[in-house]
């Protein structure tokens, strides 16, 4: 069952391995085009590529699954931050190798200093993407506590009952004391009737 503002796990299997096949063709088709083109900066960008691979077969999977794990109502979305956290932490990886490619292309000297402040950088980012996705977690779980209906007892108020007429209370006098007369005729007639 998939909660009511999430994407079905059959939308986010089709996008996600769609997502990953188009990639692998992507790269395939740079790989071919390396033999045609006479340029060190792209060897260099396709090779990237090439060496990072696995970590990004490992990080589209880790979403995957964070992905899949989300899409699944309460308890059973609550490994949905751990593996996107830890999906983050390949991202920030692939970011820092990314960043060292443009360094080393543009002669920049960033990625020292960047370097140095990696492990404060995968920890925010890591915590930061655990803190929001049970943020979400949270907020869909008091969606779906406010969406029951709560049930309402209607109690109908008592009519006020009209006060009675003297014209009731002579009829409720006179029917029983033709009630009485009718069960003392009654009476005799049953005592006539055994002699």
């Amino acid at each position: 069952m998939t909660k009511h503002n999430h994407k079905s796990i059959a939308f986010i299997l089709f996008t996600r391995i769609g997502g990953f096949i188009f990639f692998l063709l992507i790269l395939f088709f740079l790989n071919f085009l390396v033999d045609y083109i006479d340029n060190d900066l792209y060897d260099k960008a396709v090779e990237l590529l090439n060496n990072n691979i696995l970590l990004i077969t490992i990080m589209s999977l880790l979403f995957l699954i964070s992905d899949l794990f989300s899409a699944i109502i309460f308890p059973f979305d609550l490994p949905s931050p751990i593996f996107a956290a830890i999906g983050s932490i390949l991202l920030v990886t692939f970011g820092l190798q990314v960043a060292k490619f443009v360094d080393e292309a543009t002669e920049l000297n960033f990625y020292e200093t960047l370097e140095r402040f990696s492990i404060p950088i995968y920890t925010v980012t890591f915590i930061l993407v655990l803190i929001i996705g049970y943020f979400d977690v949270i907020r869909d779980l008091l969606y779906e506590v406010g969406k029951k209906e709560p049930q309402v007892v209607i109690i109908q108020p008592e009519q006020p009952q009209r006060p009675r007429t003297w014209k009731e209370i002579g009829n409720e006098f006179r029917q029983t004391v033709y009630d009485y007369i009718v069960s003392i005729r009654e009476k005799i007639n049953r005592k006539r009737a055994t002699r």
